[in-house]
């Protein structure tokens, strides 16, 4: 039985994908600024520091500016979340949700003080048991760290946990924390209906087990990072 859903932040509560490409080319400048099919394809769900290590390697942004890159991103991207709203769809389907008997919860691969802020401004927190930002992991997606320490804090198991995500880290960090796993587009796909359906097929079908895949998109391609390749294999032959 599904007894906790816990959502990835950006993408899936929150439509961020333009802000954060913004946030980046501000902090970047002209020289280093990036295309949109590039941030999509190559950095979505990725940290910023994940981000600047692989700007430095394939794109030749200097180490030396990494601190100070990071640092203005960030401000840029406080200032951009200024003018987030409230989300009326959104609280009525996580208080359905919470009405329902689900322990709910946010593990974004923001800093904390992004995560806090963004939830605050849709009128989301108050929702959510646990929040944790990549200021409270060691191992950022798609290492399933935060995963793990969030059923912990909340009591669960992986095969009692749905985990909510959209871009190939946040799926790769799901998949390997063993939970189930359900991936949206955008918010959009976050409704009361399509959570549901995906506890009852869970609930309905006693074959699926904590290991096999709890996801799949004709469309999507998951690239696995070089570094990662190794622990995802042996995590599947395990």
């Amino acid at each position: 039985m599904i007894k906790t859903i816990l959502f990835d932040m950006d993408g899936v509560l929150f439509d961020d994908k333009n802000l954060h490409f913004e946030a980046l080319n501000t902090a970047l400048g002209e020289e280093f600024s990036i295309s949109m099919d590039l941030h999509l394809s190559k950095f979505d769900g990725l940290q910023t520091r994940k981000k600047l290590e692989i700007l430095s390697k394939d794109h030749g942004l200097p180490k030396d500016l990494h601190e100070k890159v990071w640092k203005d991103k960030q401000e840029e991207t406080i200032k951009l979340l200024s003018s987030v709203d409230k989300h009326e769809r959104l609280i009525s389907v996580l208080s359905d949700l919470q009405k329902r008997g689900f322990v709910l919860g946010v593990c974004s691969n923001s800093v904390r003080k992004t995560v806090l802020k963004v939830l605050s401004n849709m009128g989301i927190m108050g929702f959510m048991d646990v929040v944790l930002s990549n200021d409270d992991v060691r191992n950022a997606k798609p290492h399933p760290e935060i995963y793990w320490k969030a059923m912990s804090l909340l009591g669960v198991v992986p095969e009692n946990t749905l985990i909510i995500e959209d871009s190939p880290t946040g799926l790769l960090a799901a998949h390997r924390s063993g939970a189930h796993v359900h991936r949206v587009k955008n918010p959009d796909g976050v409704t009361v209906d399509n959570l549901i359906r995906k506890v009852d097929s869970i609930c309905s079908d006693p074959s699926v087990s904590s290991t096999s895949p709890k996801w799949d998109d004709q469309t999507l391609n998951v690239v696995i990072p070089p570094e990662d390749l190794r622990y995802f294999l042996d995590s599947k032959s395990s």
